[in-house]
């Protein structure tokens, strides 16, 4: 677990002597910008949790690779890049989880924060049934 560590860069090559049959890899609540180009080439990952770091492009991560699941929430991750996410994910089998879409896109996905705020809106309002038919 290398979550919460200040960790600023990965370096190429650092999974590289790591002789690990299913690897889970735990880099959430860094710093974390940019991911090496292949990074997970020719790897097995079960989970790749890379959430409330500062990564805002998810290409190019891995060839030849399998990973089931992969976390990016709360990165402000570019939004021009989703599609290639989203074809990268379907190509290889991979749960990607956390993308934010925001309001109103293309995809007919709503951030997390806008759900939650709709849900609270509908509990507390004594017209729920109104916004309800509005939405």
């Amino acid at each position: 677990m290398l979550n919460h560590n200040e960790i600023v860069e990965l370096h190429d090559g650092i999974l590289d002597d790591l002789q690990v049959e299913k690897l889970f890899l735990y880099l959430a609540y860094n710093f974390i910008e940019t991911l090496p180009t292949n990074i997970f080439d020719n790897r097995s990952l079960d989970t790749v949790d890379l959430s409330n770091n500062k990564i805002t492009v998810i290409a190019d991560i891995c060839k030849r690779c399998i990973i089931c699941h992969l976390l990016v929430y709360d990165n402000p991750l570019n939004v021009t890049h989703y599609d290639k996410i989203l074809e990268f994910g379907k190509l290889n089998d991979i749960d990607i989880t956390g993308l934010d879409f925001g309001k109103n896109n293309s995809h007919g996905f709503y951030t997390r924060k806008f759900v939650i705020v709709l849900i609270l809106c509908l509990l507390l309002s004594p017209s729920s049934s109104q916004i309800i038919s509005n939405f």
